[in-house]
């Protein structure tokens, strides 16, 4: 059998093969991969990826801890990373960035999620398509630039 070692940035497969709620914790998608080798991913940040049993997910190897906890990352349904697309626009608005406010815009995604953008043109109106680029995605949230 062909081994493949799991590496920080590479994609693997991985089979759904159950779902496990833990007390005190939460629920995971128990997930398989061709060594028979089983990891955890938290269901919470994937409620609209509509994952199912025993679907074939493509996973990046996003970190391993020193603990030797492996954390993946599935292929999201729409975006890829460095790509650009249309988000509608919602509202101005100011997040908290570690002790300070930043001033952002609020944009909607093809499932509905909301996101923010830092860098943004002042002139853009209530509802219009703005283009923005997937910097990364990580436990599904989009991190989003003005392209």
């Amino acid at each position: 059998m062909n081994k493949i070692k799991l590496q920080v940035g590479n994609w693997s497969a991985f089979k759904i093969i159950s779902l496990i709620n833990i007390p005190y914790d939460q629920e995971y998608f128990i997930l398989k991969n061709e060594q028979d080798n089983k990891f955890l991913l938290p269901t919470i940040y994937y409620k609209n990826y509509n994952l199912k049993l025993n679907q074939i997910l493509i996973c990046r190897v996003d970190k391993m801890n020193c603990r030797g906890r492996i954390f993946l990352e599935p292929m999201h349904p729409y975006y890829y990373e460095g790509e650009t697309y249309d988000f509608k626009f919602l509202k101005f608005d100011k997040i908290q960035y570690k002790k300070e406010q930043i001033k952002a815009i609020i944009v909607k995604d093809i499932l509905g999620n909301e996101g923010y953008v830092c860098n943004y043109d002042s002139k853009i109106q209530l509802n219009e398509n703005i283009k923005c680029k997937v910097e990364k995605i990580k436990k599904g949230k989009l991190y989003l630039t003005m392209a």
